[in-house]
């Protein structure tokens, strides 16, 4: 097959789909071992797709992080 990348239109919204090895791939509903192996691998991929990523806030609850945000370098240019 081709090695194309893909654009998906949702409901006139386009994204992007990215042509990239499936190991790179984020897997939806995977456990990782620590926000430090899931950053890695999130910047792995970014790689791979030609983007680059920042740390953007973290959620707290009673003072522990819960959820933290990586986004695309260019997000809200």
């Amino acid at each position: 097959g081709d090695c194309v990348d893909q654009q998906l239109v949702i409901a006139g919204k386009s994204y992007w789909i990215p042509t990239v090895p499936d190991d790179l791939k984020p897997i939806i509903g995977h456990k990782y071992l620590s926000d430090d192996v899931i950053e890695d691998m999130y910047r792995k991929y970014a790689c791979a797709t030609s983007f680059d990523v920042r740390k953007s806030t973290n959620k707290k609850k009673c003072g522990i992080v819960y959820m933290k945000y990586l986004l695309c370098n260019r997000e809200g240019s």
